[in-house]
């Protein structure tokens, strides 16, 4: 192979990888943005069944379920990712 020809599949790798690398930031950022509304989407859910949370302001995203029903009591700790 010429080296002219490798620099030219080079440059084609480099275009394709600059966009696959947009594609990849803009699927995260999309991930994320899902995640703050299925978040807030639970928390409404939660507060609409009277189940009390607490949401931790010094953890990211730790949840604490305290559930009582007929007498029996559950304590969940959870992180929403």
């Amino acid at each position: 192979m010429a080296s002219a020809d490798l620099s030219q599949i080079s440059d084609v790798l480099d275009e394709q990888d600059a966009a696959l690398l947009e594609r990849m930031k803009s699927a995260s950022r999309a991930a994320r943005d899902v995640t703050d509304f299925a978040q807030t989407e639970c928390q409404e859910l939660l507060k609409l069944f009277g189940i009390p949370f607490i949401v931790s302001p010094q953890v990211r995203r730790v949840v604490l379920l305290d559930i009582r029903v007929d007498g029996c009591e559950m304590r969940v700790a959870t992180t929403m990712v």
